[in-house]
C-alpha cells in the first residue's frame, strides 16, 4: 500500500513539472513577441518623427553641408549711427545718487588735440569728466578710461542739478575741455512733501474732516446734533 502511494505521489509531482514548464515556455514566448512588436513600432514611430519633425537632424546636416559648399560671400550693410559730426557728450538720471553720461570724439578733436600737442599726446594724456553741482556749485574731476565711451557716476547730492564736462588733463595747463553735456536733475531720495489734493492719505483726510467739523473724537460723547451747530456756527464766522 505505501508503495503505491509513493508511485501516485512521484506521478503527480511529474505532471505538476511539466504543467509548469509548458506555462512558463507559453510566457516567455509571448514576452519576446510584444517585445519584437514594441520596437518595430518604436522604429515606425521614429522614421515617422523623422519624416514629419521640423527637427530633423539628418536633414539640418545635409542643409549645413549644402550651405558650406556655396562659395557667395555675404555681404552687410555698414550700420549708420546717428551721431553728429563733433564731439558732444549726454548725461542721464539713473537714480538720486546715480548718473549715466556716454559720449562720442570725433576725429577731428584727435587730430586737433595731437597737432597742437605733438604725436601720441592723445595716448599719453589721460582723459577726465569733470562733473559739476550746479545746485551746490562743487566740482569733482573724475580720471577715466582713455577708451571708454560711457561711465556711471555716483552721487551724494539727490535733488540737485547735475552737468558734466568731457576733457583731457594737460600738466600746468589743466583740463582741456572738448564738449559739455546737457544739464539734469536727481530726484528726491524721499517722499515729497507736497500733498496732491487729489491724492491725499488718510491721515491728512481725516486732520480735514476733524478740522471741518465732519468727524470728533468719539470720546468726547458730542452728539451729532451738537456737531451740526458747530459746523453751522463755522459756515457763519
Amino acid at each position: 500500500m505505501e508503495n503505491i502511494m509513493t508511485i501516485i505521489s512521484v506521478l503527480l509531482l511529474i505532471i505538476l513539472t511539466i504543467y509548469v514548464a509548458y506555462k512558463a515556455k507559453n510566457f516567455m514566448g509571448r514576452r519576446f513577441e510584444d517585445d519584437d512588436k514594441e520596437e518595430s513600432s518604436f522604429r515606425a514611430s521614429s522614421e515617422m518623427i523623422n519624416r514629419t519633425s521640423p527637427f530633423n537632424a539628418q536633414a539640418d546636416f545635409e542643409a549645413s553641408l549644402e550651405l558650406s559648399a556655396r562659395s557667395e560671400t555675404i555681404e552687410f550693410s555698414p550700420i549708420e549711427f546717428n551721431i553728429e559730426d563733433h564731439t558732444q557728450i549726454t548725461l542721464l538720471v539713473r537714480n538720486p545718487y546715480c548718473l549715466y553720461t556716454y559720449w562720442h570724439i570725433h576725429q577731428d578733436t584727435i587730430k586737433n588735440f595731437k597737432a597742437k600737442r605733438g604725436e601720441g599726446s592723445w595716448e599719453y594724456f589721460p582723459l577726465y569728466l569733470k562733473l559739476v553741482n550746479l545746485t551746490t556749485h562743487k566740482d569733482y574731476l573724475l580720471p577715466i578710461n582713455n577708451y571708454a565711451d560711457s561711465w556711471y557716476i555716483k552721487v551724494g547730492d539727490p535733488q540737485s542739478q547735475w552737468q558734466v564736462y568731457l576733457g583731457k588733463m594737460v600738466p600746468e595747463e589743466g583740463l582741456e575741455i572738448f564738449a559739455e553735456s546737457n544739464i539734469v536733475v536727481t530726484p528726491s531720495a524721499e517722499p515729497s512733501p507736497i500733498i496732491d489734493p487729489n491724492w491725499q492719505p488718510v491721515d491728512e483726510l481725516w486732520k480735514e474732516l476733524l478740522a471741518k467739523g465732519y468727524i470728533t473724537d468719539l470720546l468726547t460723547g458730542i452728539n451729532s446734533e451738537e456737531l451740526l451747530k458747530n459746523r453751522k456756527d463755522a459756515e457763519i464766522d
